[in-house]
């Protein structure tokens, strides 16, 4: 029995058929565009599979540095506390105060990573400001 081939992979295969075998057969405006957001999508997808666990690894080890108090709060409970208390102000006082260098490098990183998989050729090297 073969391993079957992995998610990433199949994914990226199914952008690929879209894109280039299906795509250049229709002709209707509509159902192309909606041809090109499936594309869109698998891939993206596909890449959420390749590099979702690092991301979220890294972005976990991050928060955890913010927040010390936090050693076994999950993933999104601390990106949805960040995100509060970013909202409330907190970033000079409170729950942040001394740790807003912190807080802008997870924030880029976070980005950064984001638009690696969401639109792998936008332009996410670190020096641009």
């Amino acid at each position: 029995m073969q391993d079957p081939p992995e998610k990433e992979a199949l994914l990226f295969a199914i952008a690929r058929f879209l894109e280039e075998d299906v795509r250049p057969l229709v002709k209707d405006p509509r159902v192309n565009f909606r041809l090109l957001i499936a594309t869109h999508l698998a891939a993206t997808v596909a890449s959420e599979c390749r590099t979702g666990a690092a991301h979220e690894a890294a972005a976990l080890a991050r928060l955890r540095a913010i927040y010390t108090d936090a050693e076994n709060v999950p993933y999104r409970t601390l990106e949805a506390r960040l995100a509060s208390d970013i909202r409330q102000g907190d970033l000079r006082q409170g729950a942040l105060a001394g740790r807003e260098d912190a807080v802008r490098a997870h924030v880029k990183a976070t980005l950064l990573a984001k638009l690696a998989v969401n639109s792998p050729r936008f332009d996410t090297r670190t020096e641009i400001e």
